[in-house]
C-alpha cells in the first residue's frame, strides 16, 4: 500500500499527497520536508498575492503524487511530481520537476593593459543536450535556500569553485530574474553581472584552467573571450546558453554601465570565500509552516495521526 499524507494548503483545501511506486518511504519523506517542496508550494502563495487573487486560487489540486526523488547527498535536490489539477475548469495531469532556485553570473574582466573587456565562461559537458563541451556563464543551484542575500552567497561560492577567483558583496550586480522552462520546472534564476579589473597576462592565463567542485564529477575547462565577440557568438548560435543572452538583455536594457568595481590579481586565488555573504540558517518547522503544509499520516487501519 502507497504511504500518503495530507496537506492543508493554500489556505482553503486539503490535498492528497502520495508515494510513487518507485520511491521508497524514506525518499518520500525527505521530499515533503524538503525545502524545494516547500518552496513550490509557498509559490503559489505568492502568486496569489501578487496577481492580488482574493477571491479564489488559480490551481485546485485533487492530489500530488511524488514519482521521483533524486537525493544529493543526505537532501532531496530533484523531486518529480505529478499534480492532478483543475484550472479554469478543465481538470487534468500535470507534471512538474522541482528543481529550485539557481543563480547565474556573467563574470567580466577589463584589462588594465588595454581597456577590453572580456568573458570568463566554464566549458561542461552538459548530459541533457547531448554536448560534450557546453559554453555557459558560470551557475549553480540554490540547494533550496531564497532571498537576496542567500543567492549572493551562493554567487560567489560558485564564482570560487569554477573560476577559482573570490569576489565581495559589492561586486554582483543583480539584473533580474528569469524562468527558462516554465511549461513543466518550478526553476527560477537570479541573474548577476560582475566587472573586475585585471592584468593581461592573468586573464589570458585563465584560459584552458581546469576547475570544478572538489570531490564532485565536475569537468570544467575555463575560456576567455572579448565581450563583443561572446555577444555575437550567443547572437548567432555559437552559444546557446539562455542565462547570457539573457544577461546581455538586461544589461542592455537597463542601460547598464560595466565598470569594475576593483582591481584584482593572482594572490586573490589563494584566499578562501568568506562565509558573511550566506544567510543565516533559519529553523524550519517540520511540516508545520502557518499558510502551508499541515500534515497527517494515515496509518495502514485508515486511521490518520497528525505528525
Amino acid at each position: 500500500m502507497n504511504q500518503k499524507v495530507i496537506f492543508t494548503i493554500f489556505e482553503k483545501y486539503k490535498v492528497e499527497i502520495k508515494r510513487g511506486g518507485g520511491v521508497s518511504r524514506k525518499h518520500f519523506r525527505a521530499a515533503i520536508n524538503s525545502k524545494p517542496f516547500y518552496n513550490w508550494i509557498r509559490s503559489h502563495q505568492q502568486t496569489r498575492s501578487r496577481d492580488n487573487l482574493r477571491s479564489y486560487w488559480p490551481f485546485h489540486y485533487h492530489s500530488i503524487t511524488i514519482d521521483a526523488v533524486t537525493m544529493f547527498g543526505p537532501n532531496p535536490g530533484l523531486i518529480h511530481i505529478t499534480c492532478d489539477v483543475t484550472f479554469n475548469g478543465v481538470r487534468s495531469n500535470r507534471v512538474v520537476f522541482i528543481r529550485g532556485n539557481s543563480i547565474g553570473v556573467l563574470f567580466t574582466l577589463k584589462s588594465k593593459q588595454t581597456g577590453k573587456i572580456y568573458v570568463v565562461y566554464v566549458k561542461q559537458p552538459r548530459n541533457a543536450t547531448g554536448f560534450g563541451s557546453f559554453m555557459e556563464i558560470p551557475a549553480g543551484m540554490m540547494d533550496g535556500k531564497t532571498g537576496t542575500l542567500a543567492s549572493q552567497g551562493v554567487a560567489a561560492k560558485e564564482i570560487w569553485e569554477e573560476l577559482g577567483i573570490f569576489i565581495e558583496k559589492g561586486d554582483l550586480i543583480l539584473l533580474g530574474e528569469m524562468y527558462p522552462s516554465p511549461g513543466g520546472c518550478d526553476e527560477s534564476i537570479t541573474l548577476f553581472s560582475v566587472v573586475l579589473e585585471a592584468n593581461e597576462d592573468y586573464i589570458q592565463s585563465l584560459i584552458g584552467r581546469k576547475t570544478g567542485e572538489y570531490n564532485s564529477d565536475e569537468q570544467i575547462t575555463l575560456g576567455v573571450i572579448e565581450l563583443s565577440e561572446f555577444k555575437n557568438m550567443c547572437a548567432y548560435g555559437r552559444c546557446k546558453d539562455a542565462k547570457a543572452m539573457s544577461a546581455f538583455f538586461l544589461i542592455d536594457q537597463k542601460k547598464i554601465e560595466l565598470t569594475p568595481t576593483r582591481f584584482i590579481g593572482p594572490s586573490l586565488e589563494s584566499e578562501t570565500p568568506h562565509q558573511t555573504l550566506d544567510e543565516p540558517e533559519t529553523p524550519r518547522p517540520t511540516l508545520q509552516i502557518p499558510n502551508a503544509p499541515t500534515v497527517h499520516r494515515r496509518s495502514r487501519s485508515g486511521t490518520r495521526s497528525s505528525t
